[in-house]
């Protein structure tokens, strides 16, 4: 038998016979009244709702209310993108703007240093000539660090070939320079050598200090290495002679004092006017020096004390004889 179900608001679930079987005035009017009853919670149910009806109305007036607010922030929206859309472009074209215009600044100022150090370079180079010229040679030195301290493009710059040049001096700046620095070079060495010949050490120390001031710091340290080897060749005193027993024991023993003392008084000078460690290049041609001259005391005292001969001999001496078969 096939049955209708029909569920309640309660989860329930009434089951009930399809009418078209019923075939007995009991069942006709149970069915009925079952009917009747689902009618009846179906009105009831209506009825709830109708009677919920007035919350949501009033909600959707009041959401009708606002619609035209929304509509005007929606146009208010609208206006403020337009407005922010238009400042947005004003500020991109007024920033590049801005940004040439620095762009322009910067070139102005690397223009007006260009043009001071060049202005500089001019001036150095007169007073370097100047300062030569007198022969104030801590001045020509003095002027000839301040042209070499600017840059290298500066002195080899088209503007500077252009204005730096005199009449009295026809000359690119880099060849002006370099000529002076030479010049310069060749008046040091001249200088130091003949005050370390008359062993004036006012002088010497005078020049020596200004080779690093013009780049020539090897050439000082080479002009310095000679005179501090000067200074530890050994000459023997004009009462000593060589058939002494002691002669070369004590020309050894002078030779290391010598260097010892030299390498102790000397190492601050040197660090100081070039620099830690610059004194041992000046030590290595000191040992050099050093080394020639032991050889030489060696080579006397063989050739003094006829070692060789006197080798050869114990050598036979020492030679069992042969014997004869």
């Amino acid at each position: 038998m096939s049955l209708d179900t029909n569920s309640h608001h309660d989860g329930t679930v009434d089951v009930r016979p399809d009418p078209r079987l019923l075939t007995n005035l009991p069942d006709i009017l149970s069915a009925l009244s079952s009917i009747q009853s689902e009618e009846a919670e179906l009105s009831n149910s209506l009825t709830d709702l109708l009677s919920d009806r007035a919350p949501i109305l009033s909600s959707l007036s009041r959401l009708r209310s606002v619609v035209p607010q929304l509509n005007d922030l929606n146009e208010d929206a609208l206006l403020l993108s337009e407005k922010v859309v238009t400042t947005a472009r004003t500020a991109e074209r007024v920033g590049g703007r801005v940004r040439s215009l620095d762009e322009e600044m910067r070139r102005i100022r690397e223009a007006g240093d260009r043009v001071g150090q060049v202005i500089e370079l001019k001036s150095s180079l007169a007073e370097l000539q100047a300062s030569i010229e007198s022969h104030d040679w801590e001045s020509a030195s003095r002027h000839c660090a301040r042209v070499m301290a600017l840059p290298l493009d500066v002195i080899s710059g088209p503007f500077a070939e252009h204005v730096v040049p005199t009449s009295d001096n026809h000359l690119p700046p880099v060849q002006t320079l370099q000529a002076a620095r030479e010049q310069l070079l060749s008046v040091f060495q001249e200088n130091f050598e003949r005050a370390s010949s008359s062993r004036d050490s006012a002088a010497t120390s005078r020049f020596f200090k200004l080779f690093p001031a013009i780049g020539w710091e090897r050439e000082g340290l080479q002009a310095y290495a000679l005179f501090i080897v000067d200074l530890v060749r050994v000459r023997a005193p004009a009462s000593a002679k060589t058939s002494s027993p002691m002669y070369y024991t004590t020309a050894l023993t002078a030779l290391f004092e010598s260097i010892a003392m030299i390498v102790d008084q000397h190492q601050p000078v040197v660090e100081k006017y070039y620099g830690t460690g610059k004194m041992i290049s000046v030590v290595e041609r000191l040992l050099e020096e050093c080394d020639r001259v032991v050889k030489g005391l060696i080579e006397g005292w063989e050739e003094e004390r006829s070692m060789k001969r006197k080798a050869s001999l114990q050598a036979l001496l020492l030679t069992p004889p042969l014997k004869c078969l």
